[in-house]
C-alpha cells in the first residue's frame, strides 16, 4: 500500500504591497507638490489668483471629516482658515515676500498637502442638501441690502459720502491699504506703517485688516498699490463681506443649536426672523458706521458659541476649530476675549473626558492659541492706552425693554427645553455675554457717567447671542399644550408648528432693540 505524503501549506503572512508602490506615491505626492507651486506661478502673471483661496477653502473643507452638511464643512473650514490666517500674518510679515499671492498659495497648498500626506485622507465633501440653502440666501440678502446704498450713489463722490457717514472707514481703509503697502501687520514695522496708516490704527487689532489685504491682493493678482477709488470700492466691498460673513454665522449657529427641532418650515421661519432682526438692528449699522473688524470678531463669536454648545462629532477637528476661532477673535476684535475665555473654559470642563483621547493634540493647539490669541491685546496694552480708551466716545442708551422682551421669549424655550444638554450649554454662554454686559454698565456707574462707546459693543454680542437662541423658540408649546407637538400629529401637524414657530419669531424680531 503506497503512502500518500501530505502536502504542508505555509500560512500567509501579511500582504505584500507590489513592487514599486512606495515609489509611485512618493511620485505623487512630488507632482502634486509641483502642482501646489506651478499652479500659482501660472496664475498670478496671467491674473487669475483670484480664485486660489476658493480653492483653498475647499481643499479644506475636503480634508476635514466633521460637519454633516457642505454648509457645515465650508463653514468649519472658514473657521480654519481665518485662525490660520490671522497667525500667518506673522509669517508674512516676517518674510520677505510680504502678501505675494504665489508664496502665499504655494505655502498653504504645500501644508495641506503635508497634513492629506499624514492623515491618509484625500479631498471629499458631502453633497450639497436643501438646508444649507436658507442661511446662504439669508447671507447674500443681507450682503445686497448693505451694498445697495453704495450701487445706487452711482459715482465715487456718492459712496464716498455715504462712507464717511462714520468716520472709522476712513481709518480702516487706510490700514487695509497700509498693510498691502508694508506687507503685513503695521505693528512689526511701526515706522514704514506711521507714513501711511493713522497713528491709531498701528497696534489696532488688524485680523479684519490683514484677511482682507490678502485677498485684495489675490483679488487683483498684483501687490501695487490701488487707486483712490479702486481702493475705496474694495475696501466696501470686504466690509460688505464680512457683515454677509457675519449674518452666515449667526443663522447657521440659529440652525446647528436647534437641530431636530428643525423641519422645513421651521427653518424657513427661523431664517427669515433672524435675518430680518440682523437688518432691522443695531447690527445694520456694522457698514455704514464702519465696524469691519467688529462684524470679523463678532461672527467667530458667534461660530464658537455654537462649536461648545453642540461640539463636532470628530474632536481633532472640534479642538481645532476651537483654537482657530479664539485666533481669529483675538486679532479681529479683542474685546470679546472675556467671553471667548469663559466659552472656552466651560467647554473644556464640560468635554474632558472626550479630550482625554486626544492629549496631544489638545496641549499642541492650547499652547499655540494661548500664545497668539493674547498677543494684541499686550502689545496694545504695552505701546498705547487702550485701557483708557474704554471709557471714552458719546453715550449709548439702549431700549433695555426691547432687550428683556426678547430675552424672555429666548428664556421661555429655554425653560421648554431645561432637559436638552445643548439648550442648557447655550443658557450658560448666553449668561457669560449677559454679564460682561452687566460688568461694563456697572463699571460706568462707578465712574458716576452714562454708559459710553464700548457698552454698545457688549450689547452687540449679547444681541447676537440672543439670536443664536432663536431657535429655542421653536420648544414653546402652543397654547393649551404642554409640550411641543413637532414628533407628531403627521405632516399637517408640522406644517402648523411651523406656522406658530414663525409667529413666536415674528413677535420676537418685532421687540428687538433698533
Amino acid at each position: 500500500m503506497q503512502s500518500q505524503s501530505a502536502t504542508v501549506v505555509a500560512p500567509a503572512g501579511p500582504p505584500q504591497p507590489p513592487p514599486g508602490h512606495p515609489a509611485r506615491h512618493a511620485g505623487r505626492l512630488v507632482g502634486w507638490l509641483a502642482a501646489a507651486w506651478v499652479g500659482p506661478l501660472l496664475a498670478y502673471p496671467a491674473a487669475l489668483a483670484g480664485p486660489l483661496p476658493l480653492l483653498l477653502l475647499g481643499l479644506t473643507a475636503g480634508l476635514l471629516r466633521g460637519g454633516r452638511t457642505l454648509l457645515d464643512r465650508l463653514v468649519l473650514a472658514g473657521a480654519l482658515l481665518a485662525g490660520a490666517t490671522c497667525a500667518a500674518g506673522l509669517l508674512f510679515s516676517a518674510w520677505p515676500w510680504g502678501l505675494h499671492p504665489v508664496p502665499v498659495a504655494g505655502t498653504a497648498l504645500t501644508g495641506l498637502l503635508g497634513i492629506a500626506a499624514a492623515t491618509g485622507r484625500r479631498p471629499r465633501l458631502p453633497r450639497p442638501v436643501a438646508a444649507d440653502l436658507p442661511p446662504v440666501g439669508a447671507a447674500l440678502l443681507a450682503a445686497v441690502a448693505m451694498a445697495w446704498p453704495y450701487l445706487r450713489a452711482g459715482d465715487l463722490a456718492g459712496r464716498l459720502a455715504y462712507a464717511m457717514t462714520g468716520e472709522d472707514n476712513s481709518r480702516h481703509l487706510a490700514t487695509v491699504e497700509g498693510i498691502r503697502a508694508v506687507g503685513g501687520y503695521l505693528f512689526t514695522d511701526p515706522q514704514a506703517a506711521a507714513r501711511i496708516a493713522p497713528e491709531g490704527m498701528v497696534w489696532y487689532p488688524q485680523g479684519f485688516h490683514l484677511t482682507a489685504a490678502l485677498l485684495d491682493t489675490f483679488l487683483r493678482s498684483s501687490t501695487a498699490p490701488a487707486g483712490p477709488a479702486d481702493a475705496l470700492d474694495h475696501y466696501l466691498g470686504w466690509s460688505v463681506g464680512a457683515w454677509g460673513l457675519l449674518v452666515l454665522a449667526v443663522t447657521w449657529a440659529a440652525h446647528r443649536l436647534a437641530g431636530p427641532q428643525l423641519d422645513p418650515p421651521r427653518t424657513l421661519a427661523l431664517t427669515g426672523a433672524v435675518t430680518a432682526a440682523c437688518l432691522g438692528s443695531e447690527l445694520a449699522r456694522f457698514v455704514v458706521y464702519g465696524y469691519p473688524g467688529e462684524s470679523l470678531g463678532l461672527a467667530a463669536t458667534v461660530l464658537l458659541v455654537a462649536v461648545t454648545c453642540r461640539p463636532v462629532a470628530r474632536t481633532g477637528t472640534q479642538v481645532a476649530v476651537v483654537g482657530a476661532l479664539c485666533v481669529t477673535v483675538g486679532f479681529a476684535y479683542l474685546m470679546f476675549l472675556p467671553v471667548v475665555a469663559a466659552l472656552v473654559a466651560a467647554w473644556l470642563v464640560r468635554d474632558r473626558r472626550r479630550l482625554r483621547h486626544r492629549p496631544r493634540l489638545l496641549v499642541a493647539v492650547a499652547l499655540v492659541a494661548a500664545v497668539l490669541t493674547p498677543l494684541p491685546a499686550v502689545a496694545g496694552l504695552l505701546r498705547t492706552d487702550q485701557v483708557d480708551n474704554v471709557a471714552t466716545g458719546g453715550g449709548v442708551f439702549p431700549r433695555y425693554d426691547a432687550f428683556l422682551a426678547f430675552a424672555g421669549l429666548v428664556g421661555g424655550g429655554l425653560i421648554a427645553g431645561r432637559r436638552l444638554p445643548v439648550w442648557r450649554r447655550y443658557a450658560a454662554a448666553l449668561a457669560a455675554a449677559g454679564v460682561f454686559a452687566a460688568g461694563f454698565l456697572l463699571y460706568f456707574r462707578a465712574l458716576g457717567t452714562d454708559p459710553r462707546y464700548y457698552y454698545g459693543k457688549t450689547l452687540h454680542l449679547l444681541l447676537a447671542v440672543l439670536l443664536v437662541g432663536a431657535g429655542a423658540l421653536a420648544l414653546l408649546p402652543p397654547p393649551g399644550r404642554t409640550v411641543p407637538d413637532s414628533l407628531g400629529g403627521g405632516e399637517a401637524g408640522r406644517r402648523a408648528e411651523g406656522r406658530r414657530a414663525g409667529a413666536r419669531w415674528a413677535v420676537a424680531v418685532a421687540v428687538l432693540p433698533v
